[in-house]
C-alpha cells in the first residue's frame, strides 16, 4: 500500500491548515475578560477568576 493513499487522522494535523491564534491575542482576551469580571463581578468567585485570568496572561507573556 502506498503511504500517501492512507488518510492521516492524527489530532496534531487535523487543524494544521487553520490559522493559529497568536499568543498576544490570547493574552489580550484574558486581560479583557479579567477586567470585565472585576467591573461586573458580584461574587468572590468572579474576582478569584479574574485574578486567575491575569495570572495566566502574565505566565503567557
Amino acid at each position: 500500500m502506498d503511504y500517501q493513499a492512507v488518510q492521516n487522522n492524527s489530532p496534531q494535523l487535523q487543524g494544521a491548515d487553520q490559522p493559529r491564534i497568536r499568543r498576544e491575542e490570547i493574552i489580550q482576551e484574558l486581560r479583557r475578560q479579567a477586567a470585565v469580571l472585576r467591573d461586573e463581578g458580584e461574587t468572590a468567585a468572579d474576582f478569584w477568576l479574574a485574578e486567575q485570568y491575569e495570572t495566566t496572561a502574565d505566565l503567557l507573556n
